[in-house]
């Protein structure tokens, strides 16, 4: 073992949570010890369950195995990780689940910068959501100040450096990423599926007018949905069928489809949402397409997890029919949600 990574293990031995506990049970301290801060402690009996009598002890091999594991992590950002995530998929061909699954593991796990052999062990990291990343002398928090002086507590800065701060969100890479590739992949799948399916389904009307007036109730949701998949009838009367009749989810809604999901997501950073507020899904896409985009060239930056929309003057004005082919794509796509409005609820 490395010099350096005896001297992390040692001090992430005596480590311990805003709250008072160890991060991790290890030889360190005996459950003797462990039950004696639990009954000066003021937090909830579940937080110390990592620490239960009958949990694992982490043997120092083990702590220092995810501990390196950690410091080989490539200084990739959340936005950076989604990005190369929906790159992926995009790329991803739907023919064979268990091959392209394998290969987005492989390829996720090289591009943050570790290998199949070694993951994080969420056991381990448990409690480091929770973790101090500077302990003072006298610091304000007055549990931690004590783990200072008896056990030489650290703060996550001392043991990992800027690692901890840049590169803590990659440990849910399996839990985040890995874990949710068959549902993703399977809902994919079917949205492709379902492209082809509604390809050949025509509705025998041609306004919402005519589909309300000879359609039953029961038989509403069935034939809207033929109506507003069916490519032949006007634009303006499917988003209107679509608007009223499309699934309505009581909470906030975040598209399957990769492109929408990020145009949802910068509409839902806008100022003039108001919580509670029932949104059609088209209007997000009209807001998208024909204020935000009409007449700006856009850059998109990211700060404090909120995205910044930066618009800069276009050397040119796009035509009115690029603008409605771009509109038509991402309704089309919109279609095959299925979701006409939902409640900005969270």
């Amino acid at each position: 073992m490395k010099e350096e990574t005896k001297l992390r293990v040692e001090q992430l031995k005596s480590s311990f949570s805003v709250e008072g506990m160890p991060l991790i049970k290890s030889n360190k301290f005996s459950d003797e010890e462990i039950q004696k801060m639990k009954s000066t402690s003021t937090s909830h009996e579940s937080r110390w369950f990592h620490l239960a009598p009958n949990k694992r002890v982490w043997a120092d091999d083990e702590i220092a195995e995810q501990i390196e594991l950690f410091m080989s992590l490539n200084n990739v950002s959340e936005e950076q990780l989604q990005d190369k995530v929906n790159e992926l998929y995009l790329k991803t061909p739907l023919e064979n689940l268990d091959q392209e699954k394998k290969l987005f593991k492989s390829t996720i796990y090289n591009f943050i910068g570790i290998s199949d052999e070694v993951s994080f062990n969420d056991d381990f990291w448990y409690r480091f959501g929770s973790a101090p990343y500077f302990i003072q002398e006298n610091d304000p928090n007055k549990k931690l100040s004590e783990a200072k002086k008896l056990y030489g507590a650290c703060g996550m800065r001392e043991i990992f450096e800027d690692k901890f701060d840049k590169c803590l969100h990659l440990k849910y890479v399996d839990n985040k990423f890995i874990a949710l590739f068959d549902k993703t992949w399977n809902d994919m799948k079917e949205k492709s599926e379902q492209k082809f399916k509604w390809a050949s389904v025509s509705s025998p009307y041609n306004t919402m007018d005519e589909l309300e007036e000879n359609t039953t109730i029961k038989k509403i949701p069935e034939e809207s949905k033929k109506f507003y998949h069916d490519k032949t009838k006007p634009l303006s009367e499917r988003i209107k069928v679509f608007n009223k009749y499309g699934h309505k989810e009581a909470y906030i809604f975040t598209p399957q489809n990769i492109h929408l999901a990020k145009i949802f997501d910068l509409y839902f950073e806008q100022e003039f949402i108001d919580k509670y507020q029932t949104i059609n899904c088209a209007e997000i896409i009209e807001w998208w397409v024909f204020t935000t985009l009409n007449d700006n060239r856009i850059h998109i930056n990211k700060l404090n997890n909120y995205h910044k929309i930066v618009t800069l003057n276009r050397n040119y004005k796009p035509s009115k029919i690029s603008i409605e082919r771009l509109f038509n794509y991402h309704i089309e796509n919109l279609f095959l949600e299925d979701v006409g409005s939902f409640t900005f609820d969270w």
